[in-house]
């Protein structure tokens, strides 16, 4: 996946360090260790998904806890990870799921 700090800092800053509710998510690692995953070999051979409007979409398992889900999806410590990115491969968002 491509997109440079600057879109990869502004699609992430809000879900670091806020509690959850009923339809935020957050996350429970560092917006560096963020990166990391983002960049792994796990995430960018993982399966994708065409949606409308020349996006794609997937759900990766981390191997680890990254966060916690929205309060509609339970509320819970979560490993997988939903990420967008464009047709490009540019990050549009990403956070924590409840899995697959």
């Amino acid at each position: 996946m491509s997109g440079g700090d600057t879109t990869y800092a502004n699609s992430n800053r809000r879900p670091f360090y806020r509690p959850v509710e009923n339809s935020r998510f957050i996350f429970s690692i560092t917006p560096n260790e963020l990166k990391v995953i983002l960049q792994s070999r796990n995430t960018i051979s993982s399966p994708v998904t065409a949606i409308p409007g020349g996006q794609f979409v997937r759900v990766v398992d981390t191997g680890k806890n990254i966060g916690i889900t929205s309060l509609k999806e339970g509320g819970i410590p979560t490993r997988y990870i939903k990420i967008f990115t464009d047709e490009m491969g540019n990050l549009i968002t990403t956070y924590p799921v409840k899995g697959q």
